[in-house]
């Protein structure tokens, strides 16, 4: 059973943006609804966040030593994720 990922009860205390690349390969986790719920969460209660979706990438979509690695996904994935880090986690 896939797990589930929404809005928590914690969500209200995030104190630095939350970044996650969402696959959608054979199984999609977190399923789309569940991204829907979070995604609604963190607007309304002002956060800053990211979602960024990769079609076709599967588990372990960024492991390079693996069947799942998707290079193009991965590539943009550290991309992103880097960019996002240069711009709130500086000090």
């Amino acid at each position: 059973m896939p797990l589930k990922v929404g809005p928590s009860s914690t969500d209200q205390d995030l104190s630095c943006p939350p970044a996650r690349p969402v696959r959608r390969g054979r199984s999609v986790i977190p399923h789309p609804i569940r991204v829907n719920e979070l995604e609604e969460e963190l607007k309304a209660q002002g956060k800053t966040y990211e979602f960024h979706i990769y079609d076709g990438a599967g588990h372990a979509f960024f492991s390079v030593n693996r069947t799942a690695y998707r290079p193009e996904a991965a590539v943009d994935g550290w991309e992103k994720i880097l960019t996002w880090f240069g711009r709130y986690l500086t000090s």
